[in-house]
């Protein structure tokens, strides 16, 4: 996106002189917009910001791991799209594949699965498989926090 905005079509040609410390200020400011908050139904009284004191997590919610939640969502026939960051450092694709790959006992997977998929202009911006129940797809060039990218 840092690319795009500056006019550059090749990340490769950022230099350090392209990094942009406030990306994230983009995203609060767009999550704050009334039409957006309006469209995802949040509470227009309630400022989104990137941190926040205001929510008190128990920490045995805090510690208990949400992919084990999968399956029974999965089982409720609901859409779900598990995306990941090609880029994330926090939590690695290879490990978010493997939970993946063994949500539903999943063995068919397979790198012969995996397909494209591209943006307007021809680009690959990541990759995507789908699997019994929902879809997987990696976003090339983003990180841990896909949507700020």
């Amino acid at each position: 996106i840092a690319a795009a905005r500056r006019g550059k079509s090749d990340a490769a040609a950022l230099t350090l002189g392209d990094y942009e410390p406030c990306e994230d200020d983009y995203v609060s400011a767009y999550l704050n917009r009334n039409d957006v908050q309006e469209a995802i139904h949040a509470k227009p009284s309630i400022k989104w910001s990137e941190c926040s004191d205001a929510i008190r997590y128990d920490q045995d919610d805090y510690n208990r791991p949400s992919h084990v939640l999968y399956p029974e969502i999965i089982a409720a026939k609901k859409k779900v799209l598990i995306f990941s960051g090609d880029d994330d450092s926090i939590c690695g694709g290879c490990g978010t594949q493997t939970w993946v790959w063994n949500i539903n006992n999943n063995t068919d997977a397979s790198a012969s699965s995996w397909s494209a998929w591209n943006t307007d202009d021809g680009q690959v911006a990541g990759f995507v498989t789908r699997l019994e129940g929902y879809t997987y797809a990696t976003v090339h060039g983003a990180g841990h926090e896909v949507p700020s990218y």
